[in-house]
C-alpha cells in the first residue's frame, strides 16, 4: 500500500484487507491496523519487487531475461530478440504489443507491468519451460522500480529523444532513469547502446557497455546498408566476425533496431549464420510499419510513432516508397508532454506533402484544445494541412483523392484497438478503419 502519483494505497487497505490481504507492504513511518502483519520499509518499491519474486518462486533468477530501453524501437526490438534467441514458444516477450510466456498470450495493460504481475507472468514463463525472455523495461518502470529483484543477462538501449517529459520534468531526469538499467544487470552481462544516438554512445566503454552501430567506434559496426521497398540489406562487423543480413523491416531506423538486437543475440553466444537465417524469416511487428493494403489505391502505412523523433524517421523511412505525394495523419496523447505537440506537427510538416491532424487518445482533455496545440508548431505559409477532430473522418479525409503511388501514413496509435476518450475506451483500429474508408470511398466513385 503505497503513496501514488494520483492516488494513495493506503486508502484502499481495508478493501484489500476484505478481499483476503495477510499482510502489508508500507512505507517506513506509516501506521499499520492493529492485528495486521506488516513491513515498514524505508525503499518500499525496491522491496515491493523483491517480495513479489520471492513470493512467486524467484521465477526471474530460473529465466535469462533480457531488457530493452529507449524511448523509440523497444517493441521491435523485444521481437526480434524473441526471435533470434530462437522464437516462441522457447523464448518469450513482454512489452507493450503483449505478454507471451510460451503457449499463452495475454493482451498488454502496460510496457512494463507491476512487480507482481510481473512475478506472476515469469512464473508462466519458467511453468512452460521458456529458456528466457525478451522485456521492454520503460522510464516509468525504471523509475518506480518495477523491475527491482531482477538480474538481466543482457540490456540494449536504443535511442532517446524527447518524450515523456510530463512524468519525468527534463531530459536530463529521463536519461538517469534509462541509465537505472545498467545496475540491474547479472554480474558479466553486457550492455548495448546505440554507437549513433549522443546520450547513450557516452556509456560505451569496451568492456561490459559495447557500442553498436554506425560509429567508426562501435563493438559492433553496421556498414553497407542497402535500403528498399520491401527491407534492408547490411553487414555488422565485430572482433573476429562479420556477418551480412538481409531484413523485412522497411527504413533506416529498423536497421538500427535490427543491428542492436543481433549484437546482443551475437554477445550472448547465438550462431551468427543461424542468427542471419532468423532474421531473414522474421515476420514483422504488428503497428510498426505495417502495410495495409487498399485495392488500386495509395499505399497505406500504420506506425506507433507518437514523438517528433519517431515522427521524423517514420516519414523519412516513407518517402522512398512513395512515388507521389505522402500524406499524414496523426495526433498528440491527452494528459501527456504538451511540448512535444507543437514539435510533431512541425515534424509530420518537414516530412509529408499533406498534414491532417486529428485526436490519438485525447483522454480527459479537449481534443481541438490538443490540435490548437500542435497548430502552433505548423508553418501556415507552406504545404497543405488540415484539422479533424474525429480520427476515423481523418483517415478517410487523407485517403480521398489519394491515387496509386501515393503514400498515407497514419501515426500514433499503431497496434492499439481503441481510442480513449472521456474516460472511456472505444474500439478503434487504424488498420481497420483505413480498410473500411477506403472500400467506402470506392463505393461511392
Amino acid at each position: 500500500a503505497l503513496p501514488g502519483a494520483a492516488a494513495d494505497g493506503r486508502a484502499f487497505i481495508p478493501q484489500a484487507l476484505a478481499a483476503g490481504a495477510v499482510a502489508l507492504l508500507l512505507p517506513a513511518g506509516a501506521a499499520p491496523p492493529p492485528d495486521v502483519p506488516a513491513l515498514l520499509c524505508a525503499a518500499p518499491r525496491r522491496a515491493a519487487g523483491r517480495v513479489a519474486q520471492r513470493l512467486a518462486g524467484d521465477p526471474a533468477a530460473r529465466l535469462a531475461l533480457l531488457g530493452v530501453t529507449g524511448t523509440n524501437g523497444k517493441s521491435s526490438c523485444v521481437l526480434l530478440l524473441q526471435a533470434l534467441m530462437g522464437g516462441a514458444p522457447r523464448w518469450g516477450a513482454l512489452g507493450t504489443l503483449r505478454f507471451d510466456t510460451g503457449g499463452a498470450v495475454h493482451p498488454s495493460t502496460h510496457t512494463t507491468p507491476d512487480p507482481v504481475s510481473l512475478a506472476a507472468l515469469l512464473g508462466e514463463s519458467v511453468d512452460r519451460g521458456q529458456a528466457g525472455v525478451a522485456m521492454e523495461v520503460s522510464s516509468h518502470a525504471l523509475d518506480q522500480e518495477r523491475v527491482a529483484g531482477l538480474a538481466f543477462a543482457g540490456v540494449l538501449f536504443t535511442n532517446l529523444s524527447r518524450d515523456h517529459l510530463d512524468y519525468h520534468g527534463d531530459m536530463a531526469r529521463y536519461l538517469d532513469a534509462k541509465r537505472r538499467l545498467l545496475g540491474l544487470r547479472r554480474p558479466g552481462a553486457t550492455a548495448l547502446v546505440n554507437a549513433d544516438d549522443p546520450a547513450f554512445a557516452p556509456w560505451a566503454n569496451g568492456r561490459d557497455v559495447l557500442g553498436v552501430g554506425r560509429a567508426p567506434g562501435a563493438a559492433y559496426r553496421v556498414r553497407d546498408v542497402e535500403l528498399g521497398a520491401a527491407g534492408s540489406r547490411f553487414r555488422l562487423d565485430w572482433q573476429g566476425g562479420s556477418l551480412a543480413v538481409t531484413s523485412p523491416l522497411t527504413g533506416d531506423f529498423n536497421v538500427s533496431n535490427a543491428a542492436g538486437a543481433l549484437a546482443l543475440a551475437l554477445a550472448l553466444g547465438e550462431a551468427p549464420a543461424a542468427l542471419a537465417a532468423r532474421l531473414a524469416a522474421f515476420d514483422g511487428v504488428p503497428g510498426r510499419m505495417q502495410r495495409v493494403p487498399l485495392a488500386e489505391g495509395p499505399l497505406a502505412i500504420v506506425d506507433y510513432a507518437h514523438s517528433p523523433d519517431a515522427v521524423e524517421r517514420v516519414l523519412a523511412a516513407c518517402r522512398p516508397l512513395c512515388a507521389g505525394r505522402l500524406v499524414v495523419v496523426l495526433g498528440a496523447g491527452g494528459d501527456r508532454d504538451r511540448g512535444k505537440r507543437p514539435l510533431m506537427a512541425r515534424a509530420a510538416q518537414a516530412g509529408a506533402d499533406v498534414v491532417v491532424l486529428t485526436s490519438d487518445n485525447p483522454r480527459s482533455e479537449d481534443p481541438a484544445a490538443i490540435l490548437a496545440e500542435m497548430e502552433t508548431g505548423l508553418d501556415r505559409s507552406r504545404g497543405s494541412w488540415h484539422k479533424e477532430v474525429d480520427r476515423a473522418r481523418a483517415i478517410r479525409l487523407a485517403l480521398d483523392g489519394a491515387a496509386p503511388g501515393d503514400l498515407v501514413a497514419v501515426l500514433g496509435k499503431g497496434h492499439e484497438r481503441t481510442q480513449e476518450i472521456a474516460g472511456e475506451r472505444l474500439p478503434f483500429d487504424d488498420v481497420d478503419v483505413l480498410r473500411r474508408a477506403w472500400a467506402a470511398l470506392n463505393g461511392e466513385r
